[in-house]
């Protein structure tokens, strides 16, 4: 694939798409795409944005290392597994002849997870589209797991969480998944880019290692929390910046992030270069390293 014909990609699997390259770094996929239209965070705990590309229907989503991790299409980009269109014709036409070729999708949640080839498709119209799918996303890893519910055996936290460099409220980082449940309560577990996950309804999100450790803890909408005794969520990112860098030294400020001190706590807008647009999640550790 070149720039030029940027709309037609093939789905190679494990690791090809076209010219783009799982585990590539994201001056790779921008110098074979060009710059993106946009840089967001496809959701609040995501550590890095991800790159769009309307025009030509690509969403290029990056992990912890700033390395290729999932390509979401949409029309007008046209890709290709083998010979079969995934966005062309009818939805059962396309999962009729994935499955000559020994594909087969499960069905969950609006989504077509195809595993033998690491893609999900999108329909918007039931288990057996007549409609073309809407979208086809094709991952580094594996396709990530529905999402399952689990009850938590005490109330969430009420009242402004504090934020310190090592913890959020009463959660710290380095204990175990139990401990943090049993603090958060209900919540939701998945994976995200191949780490565990646990999305808390309080608004609390922790990620963990191999071992059950969380490794970082993200807050967000509907939790409120305190930095340095300052609301952040929702106050103007520029507005935050320009009061703490006052107060705190060694203040690191990005399009989209500002890390909190040496180290310290990250405060995150939902898109890169937009001052004015809120803050929606503060983090604390590290996936990476």
């Amino acid at each position: 694939m070149t720039h030029d014909d940027a709309s037609v990609w093939r789905v190679e699997p494990f690791r090809a798409l076209g010219v783009l390259r799982f585990g590539a770094g994201r001056a790779d996929c921008r110098s074979a795409l060009g710059q993106p239209d946009v840089s967001f965070r496809r959701s609040a705990w995501a550590d890095l944005p991800a790159d769009g590309y309307p025009a030509l229907g690509l969403t290029l989503e990056f992990g912890p290392d700033d390395l290729l991790e999932a390509v979401e299409a949409t029309a007008p980009a046209r890709p290709v597994f083998e010979d079969v269109a995934l966005l062309t014709g009818p939805g059962r036409d396309v999962l009729r002849r994935l499955a000559e070729r020994s594909c087969v999708a499960g069905w969950n949640l609006g989504v077509h997870s195809v595993e033998e080839i690491g893609i999900t498709l999108f329909s918007p119209s039931g288990p057996d589209p007549e409609e073309a799918f809407a979208g086809v996303s094709v991952f580094r890893r594996k396709i990530p797991a529905p999402p399952e519910f689990f009850v938590g055996t005490t109330p969430s936290p009420t009242g402004p969480l504090e934020v310190s460099d090592d913890r959020i409220g009463p959660a710290r980082l380095g204990t175990s998944r139990n401990e943090v449940r049993s603090v958060f309560g209900e919540g939701m577990a998945t994976h995200h880019f191949g780490w565990a996950t646990d999305i808390f309804f309080c608004g609390i999100v922790a990620q963990y290692d191999a071992a059950g450790t969380v490794r970082r803890l993200v807050a967000t909408s509907p939790t409120d929390v305190l930095l340095n005794g300052h609301a952040a969520l929702g106050i103007p990112f520029r507005e935050f910046v320009d009061r703490v860098t006052s107060e705190i030294p060694g203040c690191s400020v990005s399009d989209s992030s500002m890390t909190v001190g040496t180290g310290g706590p990250q405060v995150s807008i939902s898109r890169s270069g937009a001052d004015e647009l809120p803050i929606s999640a503060v983090s604390v550790g590290s996936l990476g390293g």
